[in-house]
């Protein structure tokens, strides 16, 4: 009997926002693996690469993983795979510059006729589309975004998606000078980052909570901040 890999499937699905690369070599692995959803490892991959990869090659593992959806009507998730594409193409029209082309995208996914969606692609298109408001000037629409972000990560029980909706609602509300809530969400994602052991996730929450102390007056606090940051950075690379 072939080996079930539907548990290295999700354990790739929760990976893909705490350590974008390790997701993307697991589910490179379980490409044509026995026991696995070829189309689903291949979707896997293409987040990975619309993250972490150049654009050219990050659209073609997309449209891979398109044609093994549009190959297989009756999969199961053959509509949860197409709009997953969609949203991932979307990402890679912001990464390629074309802003408005993303909105544009984003925008038409969401006039379609809404299906069932996990919490998992809820996240992907809240976080996505805050992204996109927020390169737009549209402010509240990203905080909206982001806020919805939050929610469905919480609801899919991965620190993954929790820590990233986190930092990035910090980082946002700073951005917006909205110092209070900035700190809150700030603390939030910096304690489920390092208790997940996600060190660029701790670097970007406590980089931000030192401006946010400076501004707030907290000298002392920002300084114990700063020594925390400086303790965290050995050995990363100057980026």
């Amino acid at each position: 009997m072939a080996e079930d890999n539907t548990p290295a499937l999700q354990r790739a699905w929760a990976l893909s926002y705490l350590d974008a690369s390790a997701s993307l070599a697991l589910a490179r692995t379980l490409q044509g693996a026995p026991g696995t959803d070829t189309a689903e490892a291949q979707l896997l991959v293409a987040l990975g690469a619309a993250r972490l990869v150049a654009v050219p090659e990050a659209r073609a593992e997309l449209e891979r993983a398109r044609q093994l959806y549009t190959a297989a009507p009756s999969h199961p998730r053959a509509e949860w795979g197409q709009a997953l594409c969609d949203e991932f193409e979307a990402m890679l029209r912001r990464r390629a510059g074309d802003v408005e082309g993303s909105a544009q995208l984003q925008a038409e996914i969401d006039a379609r006729p809404a299906g069932p969606r996990s919490a998992m692609d809820r996240f992907i298109a809240h976080n996505s589309r805050a992204i996109t408001t927020k390169l737009q000037g549209r402010a509240d629409d990203s905080l909206r975004h982001l806020h919805a972000a939050l929610d469905a990560a919480q609801q899919t029980g991965w620190p993954g998606p929790v820590i990233s909706a986190g930092v990035n609602l910090g980082g946002r509300h700073h951005d917006l000078y909205n110092l209070e809530d900035a700190r809150q969400f700030s603390l939030q994602g910096l304690q489920a980052a390092t208790d997940a052991g996600a060190k660029l996730a701790q670097l970007v929450a406590t980089s931000n909570l030192v401006y946010i102390h400076h501004a707030l007056g907290e000298q002392q606090e920002a300084h114990a901040t700063g020594l925390s940051l400086a303790a965290l950075l050995p050995g990363e690379t100057p980026e």
